[in-house]
């Protein structure tokens, strides 16, 4: 309900602002459009008798890993918005993901205003339908940072990219040091001196 409610009182106006926006634009630069979709990962198990010991029966079992709802909102060529909505089966809960609403300055560069990733290792910032694991590493899970509401500065191109960003940290009630600084700043640069088609460096 907290989460919900942040939503409302963070995004919302910001919604609004961009819609406004969007109507003050020519009508020859209207390309609005809505998207719906989700994500569903599941795990399935099968044992026959010869990994069931004593038993003889066959068996399958399953497993939710990961599931999701998304909509996107495009108001014109410039303005784009994101609600992502995740849940947790084994806590029967859900969460917001992403959410928020994005500038794009050209087609290189843009602006995010809202809930999202926090630009932090390329494993962390690939989406799970593109990873190349079930799961991200240990190590990516450990510092490649949440999301978390702030805004964000990026640009890329063929050979390097850029994004700088300034957050809100949620603060835990039991965290070891309860003096830190809510606040955090995220810089990223890569370079790739040899690009090309099926290389890259």
């Amino acid at each position: 309900m907290t989460s919900l409610f942040c939503f409302k009182s963070n995004y919302l106006p910001c919604l609004c602002l961009c819609s406004a926006a969007a109507f003050l634009q020519p009508s020859s630069a209207q390309a609005s459009d809505t998207e719906l979709g989700g994500l569903l990962m599941l795990d399935l198990l099968y044992l026959d008798e010869l990994y069931r010991g004593n038993d003889s029966s066959n068996s399958i079992e399953s497993e939710i890993r990961r599931a999701r709802l998304d909509l996107k909102h495009r108001l014109n060529n410039d303005w784009k918005a994101k609600l992502q909505v995740n849940f947790d089966a084994e806590e029967s809960s859900a969460e917001i993901g992403d959410a928020y609403v994005r500038y794009q300055f050209d087609d290189a560069s843009s602006m995010t205003l809202g809930q999202a990733k926090q630009a932090m290792g390329l494993e962390r910032l690939t989406s799970s339908k593109n990873s190349t694991f079930l799961e991200r590493s240990m190590i990516s899970n450990a510092f490649g940072g949440e999301r978390n509401k702030g805004i964000n500065l990026a640009s890329q191109n063929e050979r390097y990219s850029w994004s700088l960003g300034a957050y809100e940290l949620p603060v835990h009630e039991d965290s070891d040091d309860l003096n830190a600084s809510p606040y955090a700043v995220t810089a990223r640069l890569t370079w790739a001196p040899l690009a090309e088609i099926g290389k890259t460096l």
